[in-house]
């Protein structure tokens, strides 16, 4: 499974349009004159979602930006993680990135990565998250109220989980395509 090297979405999550919506971005820009021997490298080339190479387009910053650590994170040499972190207030998920530093603000703000498109993607791979984990938790409670069914007090219990394991499996498999996407 492929995925955009700037917003990490999968070409088969339904909001990410299939291998059809995704590009190689010249990261370091083609069009700028002091890159131009990098059009063809290799490790210049990064395949990445049709946003968020539109949102990159030719940007690059400008020496005065670079000198206040205004900059692209490059995502072959730094690992994202360490640099945005998910916002989450309260129990809602507010999934939007947030800058932990000038570079990743740079990055964030020109690639566009709390569009609203990225932050509905997050939203619902965290959803399809919860939900696999909400199906595990009830599994587990019936499973072991299973091994003790001798008391008819604990059978009525198990009736009464089925309900919920059904809604919860319902949910699950309505979000699994969030956790495995398919290739289009």
């Amino acid at each position: 499974m492929h995925r955009c090297a700037y917003c990490g979405h999968h070409e088969g999550e339904p909001y990410a349009g299939g291998h059809k919506k995704y590009d190689i971005d010249h990261f370091r820009p083609k069009s700028d004159p002091k890159f131009q021997h990098l059009k063809n490298t290799y490790s210049n080339l990064y395949y990445c979602c049709k946003h968020c190479n539109i949102s990159k387009s030719d940007e690059w910053p400008s020496p005065e930006e670079e000198a206040q650590g205004y900059q692209f994170l490059d995502p072959c040499m730094v690992d994202f993680e360490d640099h945005f972190r998910v916002d989450q207030v309260s129990f809602m998920l507010d999934i939007s990135i947030s800058s932990l530093q000038n570079a990743a603000a740079y990055t964030v703000e020109v690639v566009g990565l709390n569009d609203e498109c990225c932050i509905k993607i997050r939203e619902k791979r965290a959803e399809a998250i919860s939900a696999s984990e909400d199906m595990e938790r009830i599994l587990d409670r019936l499973n072991r109220l299973a091994n003790s069914v001798d008391d008819p007090e604990i059978a009525m219990q198990l009736y009464e989980l089925l309900p919920q394991v059904r809604e919860a499996n319902a949910r699950k498999d309505e979000l699994q395509v969030w956790l495995n996407p398919q290739p289009s």
